[in-house]
């Protein structure tokens, strides 16, 4: 029997954590590991300026986790939203924040991650 609705899902995997979500509207999920701070600042130029500034005004040892939390939200919204990481990354505000941003029409979550890792879910809202 075919469901009346159509199943969603996302897949993320990083080093040895995988992570997949299954949902009857758009979803997309992401895990990363944290970077060392040198790639921290190698792509924090890519995100969103309010991120950019937020990331800049932390302490050096916060930066890393912020940056992927950061990461790991805006590329799950991207996954939900089927445009990836085509999409200007800077064009897209996810937060770096303990908070994540909530766009118009979405839900998005830090998930609980393994130690060195950061993980995030976007779904639709109904």
């Amino acid at each position: 029997m075919i469901p009346d609705d159509p199943v969603h899902f996302s897949l993320s995997h990083a080093e040895d954590q995988v992570l997949i979500a299954l949902a009857t509207v758009p979803v997309g999920i992401d895990v990363e590991q944290i970077p060392g701070p040198t790639v921290v600042t190698e792509i924090s130029g890519a995100l969103h300026p309010a991120e950019r500034d937020a990331l800049a005004g932390m302490p050096g040892a916060q930066r890393p986790m912020s940056f992927t939390r950061c990461w790991t939200r805006k590329e799950a919204l991207l996954k939900a939203t089927g445009t990836g990481l085509n999409t200007d990354l800077s064009t897209v505000y996810s937060g770096a924040g303990r908070t994540p941003a909530q766009p118009d029409g979405w839900s998005v979550a830090d998930l609980p991650a393994a130690a060195g890792y950061a993980a995030a879910c976007a779904v639709r809202r109904q």
